[in-house]
């Protein structure tokens, strides 16, 4: 009875049956199909080849602190800005440096044949400093004019890892060409130059800074023309296992060369703000130019496979360097505790004023014991009693030495002891001598 029922119910809803059917083979059938969802953040360029990005900066205790991947953007306590910037990867097909190697591995009876290409690739990144004035250097330096790097506000130490991920970007999914690639090389293509403009006086009577004072300023390792970037697995240049699942065409592939990412270290040595310093009509000028750098490389890279997407030289734009950021600024009477101090500091900069007055006191001194006071009884004139007011022309010649030295021989010691000794003993030796001339 039941089964009689039941065949009713089917003729009568058969094709709703095959429809809810259907519906189900349907879910089921779409669920087995694999996701082609990703997670992702950025990247530089849409086609095959190496990305850049700036990873993290060490910290001379050895600390790492994450950076913009793109900008780097990282300040210490009361130190500039370090900046940077990616330039473009592109891909030189043409190049007579390009190279075909190939191998034959013996396959049972057979013999496969295996190619790899070496080719020349380039890219560019962006190094440079920028600030409002206070992190340049102080505001205030002793001597009348002068140039220097201050030391407190430098990047000595400090180690900039930038990340290279091989990038197999193409519009489709799945690539129906086979395509690895891993760096070989990587180095400077020409050496860093670290300010491409000259910074003037801008009003504050401070000398102007030239490219070459940045230049002379700024140092990292690499910097110079054909200096080589080591290619690291690891942040820190730590050991890691090196192992790989790709292959081509069965034959696996080097773990030793291709890898998921490497990483490459920017030692900075020195890199600070140069300053410019003077007094001017009583206020203190201070002149200041932040260093930009652009690292231009030379990349070669293993390719095994096919290269399908890139860009090749001249189809983007170059890398335009960062523009030197320089200011100034004037603070009226500003700085006095620092400039008395400094005057006042027998090992001061501004030392030698006080020198020169003290000098000039004692041959005031001198002229008024020499020449002007009268004798005591006992005491004869001799040879005083010339046109020389009473002092021979070849010992005013080397008097006169003597002190000229003593003034212009600024912040150079013991020389500034020695020459004030000689002067005040040039001095006795002439006192010494008309003494006995009476």
């Amino acid at each position: 009875m039941m089964e009689q029922e039941a065949q009713k119910w089917y003729s009568r809803n058969k094709k709703f049956v095959w429809v809810v059917l259907a519906v189900i083979l349907l879910f089921a059938f779409a669920s087995s199909i694999p996701s082609l969802s990703i997670t992702g953040t950025s990247f530089n360029q849409g086609t095959q080849g190496l990305n850049f990005n700036f990873a993290t900066i060490q910290t001379p205790s050895g600390s790492e602190v994450a950076i913009n991947p793109q900008a780097i953007d990282y300040q210490a306590s009361g130190g500039p800005v370090i900046g940077g910037s990616i330039g473009p990867f592109t891909v030189d097909t043409s190049t007579t440096n390009n190279r075909v190697y190939t191998w034959q591995i013996q396959n049972g009876t057979a013999t496969d044949k295996y190619q790899a290409n070496l080719v020349e690739c380039s890219m560019s990144f962006d190094l440079f400093e920028s600030g409002t004035g206070p992190e340049a250097g102080p505001a205030y330096s002793s001597g009348f004019s002068n140039i220097l790097v201050p030391s407190p506000t430098s990047y000595n130490g400090y180690n900039i890892w930038i990340k290279i991920t091989p990038q197999q970007a193409i519009p489709f999914a799945n690539n129906p060409n086979e395509f690895y690639i891993a760096p070989a090389y990587i180095g400077l293509t020409s050496s860093v130059n670290w300010g491409i403009e000259k910074v003037g006086s801008s009003g504050t009577g401070a000398p102007a800074i030239t490219v070459a004072q940045i230049n002379g300023a700024e140092e990292t390792s690499p910097m110079a023309q054909g200096d080589v970037f080591p290619i690291y697995y690891a942040i820190g240049g730590a050991s890691v296992p090196l192992s790989t699942t790709d292959s081509f065409q069965g034959q696996p592939l080097s773990p030793v060369l291709f890898q998921n990412q490497y990483y490459i270290e920017l030692n900075i040595q020195k890199l600070a703000a140069v300053n410019s310093y003077s007094i001017l009509y009583g206020s203190f000028g201070h002149l200041w130019a932040f260093p930009t750098g652009t690292f231009d490389l030379t990349c070669y890279v293993w390719l095994v496979g096919e290269w399908t997407t890139y860009f090749s030289p001249g189809q983007l734009p170059t890398q335009v360097q960062h523009a030197t950021q320089f200011g100034s600024s004037i603070t009226a009477f500003g700085g006095i505790a620092n400039f008395l101090n400094d005057l006042l500091n027998p090992f001061g900069n501004l030392s030698w004023l006080v020198w020169v007055f003290v000098l000039i006191v004692v041959l005031l001194v001198a002229y008024w014991y020499l020449v002007k006071r009268k004798p005591k009884e006992g005491e004869g004139t001799g040879k005083l009693q010339n046109k020389y007011f009473g002092i021979s022309l070849t010992n005013w010649v080397i008097l006169g030495g003597l002190a000229i030295v003593d003034i212009f021989d600024i912040e150079i010691f013991p020389i500034d002891i020695l020459t004030d000794i000689g002067t005040l003993g040039f001095l006795w030796y002439i006192w010494q001598r008309r003494s006995k001339e009476g």
